[in-house]
Order: structure tokens, then C-alpha cells, then sequence
């Protein structure tokens, strides 16, 4: 009789690199090469007089009585390099079974049958409670989504902490994301994800056969990041009003949301924006990709998968109008300078900027980037010359949220004659995507300037003027228009100047152990000039705890400092970053990140 099956769980999941996701169930990844001590699936079957005939794998879900099962039936002995097959080995009372998968295998949940039969084929016992999981392996070369760089795969499959970068091309922010991939169960609810596809509650026998290609599946992800017409994950909203949910700003990382879209039944948690979507499944609103890389720098749009829309995001020009009274429309500005301008991303070798830009266009304005840009069927814009004489821009400062600040608008005369000229300026809130939301302050005034002069406007921004119109984002947009008699064309100047918000200051002292108590100081002083209320810290961190809210008791009056001390017990070795982001009702998306290297308990022994 079959007394026990040890599937070797530890053991495996180390070789395979998945110790870390799981370490009593099995995770493995798929290979092609055969008898590779780092690439193989060890299995111990104690028997009894009875032999071993055969093993039976069934995919998922689908059971032996299912029609639309999926039975794999295995080899033995060594086999061709696209079948499943396993090797025996006997050793008294137990068998080695070493268990080989072909590089191009369905990912997901196997369950095992071991079926012990009598010599006339009769089953006298069965096995089948038995049952691991297997996934991509970019450590193979085999597999078709192998990375030959080791300090590639470890951050781009093994690191749970990223940076998101946000702001203007000129004034970049780094937001820190918790991506979490190996706390408990977030492998399930991603293949739960899938699960859930249009494509999988269509036909779930011909979804599950496509999910050996991994640009099928990263397709299936992508698409189901949003709540438009399926069972995504989240639902977009950029309208400000989110008492029923989760502001956008407020997430640290993608497990909380992975978590209560999966405990509401896979109902879509609300809320995101762009890059929420892109955290969590790297993608924007909807499915993005994948497309290569050298495919959009070289133009070749015809390319799988949407290149015409990626090509746009980092080549599009800018086109400002002035629209009359009775409709008519007048091209005043055209830039093409800013869109695709410092594409970041995060550093491989530290927490640190990486510009990529150069991966993805050639450099602006050069020739090369001008032949791409006909080459891909776009219409190259042709500048708006301004007039000779004046030129108009703005010099923007980098104020602190709170704090009242100066942005100088200088008109400069390069004519040999003195020009007068009428200058409207218009401050305005701003989102990320460039939306306007609401005007803070507004100013039209004369300007007499000398020949070969340049005059410089000072319009001073006091904090009451702006406190009512920024929003979450905490950006401004300054708009200058300048009209001179005797000119063609009016002349446009623009300039985004995101708000510096203050420190959140985190810090975890002395030496963290792994299942010991840690503690982690939080503090933050009010920058406002009034009190702020209803606040909330709001703290994660993988392998160390999960999103967990400090509430702040009473308002926090300016120039206040308030201090929360957490205790926490980390779970797992190793470098971690532990997240915090506080909100109140008049300052939110205030971020502060702590490394915090957890390092293994010590265990004395007893002699």
C-alpha cells in the first residue's frame, strides 16, 4: 500500500527560487532540461509489494469526470523535451520519482494521481490529494520568458518594493509601491485573476490550453486591471469624489487591493488612476501590450500589440489654440518638445532614477527622430514661429506646499524698437493627465519693454490664493498670454510647477529579527498655516505587516508636530521597505518610506 507521499516541498520550492511565495506547498517552474538538479520536481512515494505504473496530472480545477479535463499522461523514462515525463528510482521501501515538465507548459494549479494497479490492471489504491503549482521560469533559456541577467531577474522577479515616478519632466517625484508578490495567497487571487477573464468564463477549457504563452496571459492581466464590462480590479475615478471607496492617493501597494477584490467575489475595488493600474498590473487604464521596445524608437507600428498607442505616448506634440468668442479656433503654440521627455523608471542596481528615454525615441528634434515620426505614418507639425521682436516664458520656483511663492513671467524684446504689449497670466490647478481643475488666481497688465530689454513680471502666489483651487495632485499650471498691436500672432507661455510636500519622517531603530517585535517611529509636522483634520497614517510593508491604519486623535494645529509609534513583527529575512502615506482632510499623498534589513534569529543551542 502507499503509506505516504512527500512532495519535498521545502526542498523544491528553493531550487525553483519559489521558497519565497510558499514553503509547504509546492511551486515550481516550468523547464525543458532534464536531469538539471536546479530544474527538476522531486517526489518520495512509499510503496508497498505493489509497483508504481503510472502518474496522472490533470490541470486546475477540471476533475476525471469533467469533459473538458485536462489529463496529461507521463512518460516514463527520459522523454522528448516537449512531453512530460519522470524518471524512477527505487531504494528499498521508497521511490524517487524526478519529474520533468516541457518548457512550454500550461501555468496554474496540477493535481497528481498515483495510481498503484494490480498485474491484470485492476486499480488497487490511488493517491490523489496531491497537487503543486507551476509557473514561467526565466531562469531557463528554454522557457521563452528567460532573462539571462541575474541582477535583472532579481529585480524585476524577486524585488517586492518599486518606485512609481510622477510629476513634470523637469520636476520628477518618486513615489515608493509595495508590490507584494510573495505575501500569503497573492499567487492564488493572480491566477484567481485569470480566472475571471472574459476569455476564461467564455470557454475555460480554451483558456486554460493558452496559458503556456505568456503574452497571452500578461494580455488576459492587463485587461483585467479595470471594471469596464468584467470582473476587474479596479474602477477608475478622477473626479475627487471617493467617500465610497479608497482615494487613489492612498494606496502603498498592490496587495490590499488584490485582497479585497478577492474577498468581495471578485468585485471591482474602488478607486484607481493611471498609475495605480500601472502598479499593479503594468499597464494604463486598459490592455497595454506587450510591444517591443526597438518598435516604437524605429516607427514600425504594425507590430503586436497596440504600438500605434504606445508610439503616441512618448512621440505626441502638444497643440495650444485660442478659441474666439463666435468658435473660431487659432493655433498659437506648438510643442514638441515635452511629451516623451525623461521616461523613467526604476534603477536595477538601487532606489534610484533610471532615464530610458533613449530606449524609446531618438533624441528630440534630431533628424532621426523626424524620419521616425513620418516613417510611422504621423504628420510632422511644423512650428509656430513666434514674432521676432518679443519672446515670452516663464520661470517657474519650486515652492513647498503651504508656503507662499513667487513665479516670474519676463517678455523680452529683441527688436530695436521699445514694444508695448497687453500680458494676461492665469494660475489653475492641474492633474497629472493635464486636466485644469478650477482657477486660484488671474492678472492682466500693460508692458512697455525697451529695445533689446526684457521686462520680468513677479506674481506673487500667497497660499489663500491656491489653498481652494489645488487639489490632490498639487500641481499648478501658470498660463501667459502675451498680445502686442502690429503683431501676427499672440505668444503662449506655460509652465506645471508641482508643490514639494513636506517630510514624513520614518524611522525603525535598532536590529530587526525575523517573528520578533520591531518598532517603527512615524512623524510629520503641519506645514499649513491651518489646523488639519481627520488624520490617518497608513502603513505596510511586505514581509514585515500588512496595511494597517493609525488614526491621529484631534486636529493637527500648524506648525504641530505629531508622532505614532507602531509595533510590528517582521516575518521574512532580508532588505524590506516599510511604506507610510498620511492623509487629512486638507493635505493628502504624503509619503515616507523606511529600509529596515531583517536579519535571522540566532537559536542557542543546549549542551
Amino acid at each position: 500500500m502507499i503509506t505516504d507521499v512527500d512532495l519535498r516541498s521545502q526542498e523544491n520550492n528553493l531550487a525553483h527560487r519559489t521558497r519565497e511565495i510558499d514553503r509547504e506547498r509546492l511551486i515550481v517552474r516550468r523547464v525543458l532540461r532534464v536531469f538539471a538538479p536546479k530544474h527538476q520536481l522531486e517526489l518520495i512515494l512509499h510503496l508497498g509489494e505493489y509497483s508504481l505504473i503510472w502518474i496522472l496530472g490533470d490541470h486546475n480545477k477540471y476533475v476525471f469526470s469533467s469533459k473538458d479535463e485536462v489529463v496529461i499522461k507521463l512518460q516514463k523514462g527520459r522523454g522528448a523535451g516537449d512531453k512530460w515525463w519522470f524518471n524512477q528510482q527505487r531504494a528499498q521501501d521508497d521511490i524517487l520519482l524526478t519529474l520533468h515538465s516541457p518548457a512550454d507548459a500550461i501555468i496554474g494549479q496540477y493535481h497528481l494521481a498515483v495510481l498503484m494497479m494490480s498485474p491484470d490492471g485492476h486499480i488497487l489504491e490511488k493517491a490523489d490529494k496531491l497537487s503543486f503549482h507551476l509557473l514561467f521560469n526565466p531562469w531557463c533559456k528554454d522557457d521563452v520568458v528567460y532573462l539571462p541577467d541575474e541582477s535583472l531577474l532579481q529585480e524585476y522577479v524577486m524585488n517586492e518594493d518599486g518606485i512609481i515616478f510622477m510629476g513634470t519632466w523637469d520636476n520628477i517625484n518618486s513615489i515608493p509601491w509595495n508590490y507584494g508578490q510573495f505575501e500569503d495567497y497573492v499567487m492564488d487571487m493572480c491566477f484567481e485573476v485569470l480566472d475571471n477573464s472574459k476569455d476564461a468564463l467564455k470557454n475555460s477549457e480554451v483558456d486554460i490550453k493558452q496559458r503556456n504563452d505568456p503574452v497571452y496571459v500578461s494580455r488576459m492581466v492587463t485587461a483585467m486591471v479595470n471594471s469596464n464590462g468584467d470582473r476587474g480590479l479596479l474602477t477608475g475615478r478622477w473626479d475627487e469624489s471617493y467617500t465610497d471607496g479608497v482615494a487613489p492617493y492612498r494606496w502603498n501597494g498592490s496587495v490590499p487591493i488584490l485582497q479585497q477584490w478577492s474577498n468581495a467575489g471578485a468585485r471591482a475595488v474602488k478607486y484607481g488612476q493611471c498609475w495605480v493600474f500601472a502598479a499593479v498590473a503594468c499597464t494604463g487604464e486598459f490592455c497595454c501590450g506587450p510591444c517591443p521596445v526597438t518598435a516604437i524608437k524605429e516607427g514600425n507600428l504594425g507590430v503586436k500589440y497596440d504600438a500605434p498607442f504606445v508610439f503616441a505616448e512618448v512621440n505626441a506634440d502638444i497643440i495650444y489654440w485660442i478659441v474666439q468668442a463666435d468658435g473660431q479656433r487659432q493655433k498659437i503654440r506648438v510643442d514638441q518638445a515635452s511629451v516623451g521627455r525623461n521616461i523613467s523608471t526604476k534603477s536595477v542596481y538601487g532606489d534610484y532614477r533610471d532615464d530610458v528615454t533613449q530606449q524609446y525615441k531618438y533624441s528630440e528634434g534630431s533628424n532621426k527622430e523626424r524620419d521616425v515620426f513620418k516613417k510611422a505614418g504621423r504628420r510632422v507639425t511644423n512650428e509656430i514661429t513666434e514674432p521676432g521682436q518679443l519672446k515670452l516664458s516663464i520661470k517657474p520656483s519650486r515652492p513647498v506646499l503651504g508656503t507662499d511663492f513667487d513665479v516670474i513671467v519676463e517678455v523680452k524684446n529683441e527688436g530695436a524698437r521699445e514694444a508695448q504689449a497687453q500680458l494676461a497670466m492665469v494660475v489653475m490647478a492641474a492633474t497629472y493627465s493635464s486636466l485644469n481643475r478650477g482657477e486660484c488666481k488671474r492678472q492682466t497688465i500693460s508692458v512697455t519693454v525697451p529695445a533689446h530689454k526684457a521686462h520680468k513680471e513677479v506674481l506673487r502666489l500667497h497660499y489663500d490664493d491656491y489653498v481652494g483651487c489645488v487639489r490632490e495632485h498639487h500641481l499648478i499650471r501658470v498660463k501667459a498670454l502675451l498680445e502686442a498691436p502690429g503683431e501676427n500672432e499672440p505668444i503662449m507661455a506655460m509652465a506645471n510647477i508641482p508643490m514639494s510636500m513636506p517630510e514624513l519622517l520614518v524611522q525603525v531603530p535598532g536590529k530587526a529579527v525575523v517573528w520578533n517585535q520591531a518598532t517603527a517611529f512615524i512623524s510629520f509636522t503641519n506645514p499649513l498655516l491651518v489646523p488639519l483634520k481627520s488624520g490617518v497614517f497608513t502603513v505596510e510593508g511586505a514581509g514585515l505587516l500588512s496595511a494597517t491604519e493609525i488614526s491621529v486623535k484631534g486636529d493637527i494645529n500648524p506648525g504641530r508636530k505629531v508622532s505614532v509609534k507602531l509595533l510590528f513583527s517582521p516575518v521574512r529575512t532580508g532588505v524590506r521597505k516599510l511604506l507610510v502615506d498620511f492623509d487629512s482632510d486638507r493635505l493628502k499623498d504624503v509619503k515616507g518610506v523606511a529600509t529596515v534589513v531583517v536579519y535571522k534569529r540566532h537559536i542557542r543551542s543546549l549542551n
